[in-house]
């Protein structure tokens, strides 16, 4: 009897370290970075960033309906990644409301 326990706990014992090192391989053949994953629309989100600075790059201003028709997105989309990158002082506001406001690159911001 108690070699039948013995048995039966070295099988379990080996089943359970067998797991172990298959679910290690696993989780190491998704590569270093598969915790850090970004998901498909914080990768939008950025390529939209992105193309707004480049846009900018090229034009001395941009407004509210250009990054629209640019990107492709709704008016608070729009408004929302404009804010982001005034924000984070990348580009700032002329004008304090409506039509006339637009953007341009902050050359005064700090790296």
């Amino acid at each position: 009897m108690i070699l039948w326990i013995i048995l039966i706990s070295l099988l379990l014992i080996t089943g359970i370290g067998a797991i172990i090192i298959i679910a290690r391989q696993q989780a190491s053949s998704d590569g270093p970075d598969h915790k850090y994953k970004v998901s498909p629309q914080i990768r939008e989100k950025r390529e939209n960033l992105t193309a707004i600075l480049e846009y900018l790059k090229t034009h001395d201003r941009v407004s509210n309906n250009e990054v629209e028709r640019l990107l492709g997105v709704s008016d608070a989309t729009a408004e929302r990644y404009l804010d982001e990158l005034q924000k984070a002082e990348f580009i700032e506001q002329v004008g304090d409301s409506g039509r006339g406001v637009y953007y341009t690159i902050n050359k005064n911001r700090k790296t």
